[in-house]
């Protein structure tokens, strides 16, 4: 079965493709016989996110090593499971493999319109901008709902915290001492690049003008 790592649930997509290790880490191969004779060696999960080995294994330690993983998750590490029995074919061993979803970050560089110095101390706000799901079907975040804010460091640039992938928009909330507001919404997206990358990033450079004070005599 495959699973998230963070709901638990079953992620109910194919694409997980995974070898069956002994206890000396070397490729378990099984022999299949229908459609045609066949050896094999890797196993691909159906739409239900399972699949089911074509033989029984041995009592013994195995790990399950994972070749790839579904879309929107990460890999992970060999896992070590045990066979206690060699059991009946109606006593079927379940086995959850966890995945990590990835995720991402929004990096925001602040800088004066008029200058281009680095600015620090604004203030962003994240919302969704659309409903934030992952692929168990788990829902994060409604579109529209806020969900966090960050301040520019004092070297100009500001991050948010790992958010799930996804469409998200910003805005500032409180501008650098000194500047005028600039709360433009700002969208951004964050999208999967593969199974090897557990955070991806979004770049956003915002600018804001200096107040300026008249004086009428």
């Amino acid at each position: 079965l495959k699973v998230d790592a963070e709901s638990t649930k079953i992620v109910a997509e194919e694409g997980f493709e995974f070898q069956i290790l002994d206890e000396n880490k070397e490729v378990v191969t099984f022999d299949v016989y229908y459609p045609h004779p066949e050896k094999v060696t890797n196993f691909i999960t159906d739409e239900s996110g399972t699949v089911t080995l074509p033989e029984k294994l041995p009592y013994g330690t195995y790990y399950i090593h994972e070749v790839s993983a579904p879309y929107g998750y990460v890999l992970a590490e060999d896992m070590e499971f045990t066979i206690t029995e060699y059991g009946a074919w109606t006593e079927i061993v379940e086995i959850p493999f966890a995945d990590m979803p990835a995720k991402g970050k929004l990096v925001v560089n602040k800088y004066d319109k008029e200058t281009n110095e680095s600015l620090a101390g604004a203030v962003f706000d994240v919302f969704a901008d659309a409903d934030i799901i992952t692929p168990d079907g788990t829902i994060h975040y409604a579109k529209g709902q806020w969900i966090e804010s960050f301040t520019i460091g004092e070297d100009g640039v500001g991050e948010s915290s790992e958010l799930y992938l996804g469409k998200y928009y910003v805005q500032e909330s409180q501008a650098p001492e000194g500047y005028c507001l600039d709360d433009t919404r700002h969208e951004f997206e964050l999208v999967y690049e593969d199974d090897e990358t557990p955070i991806v990033y979004a770049h956003y450079d915002a600018y804001n003008l200096p107040t300026t004070l008249n004086l009428y005599k």
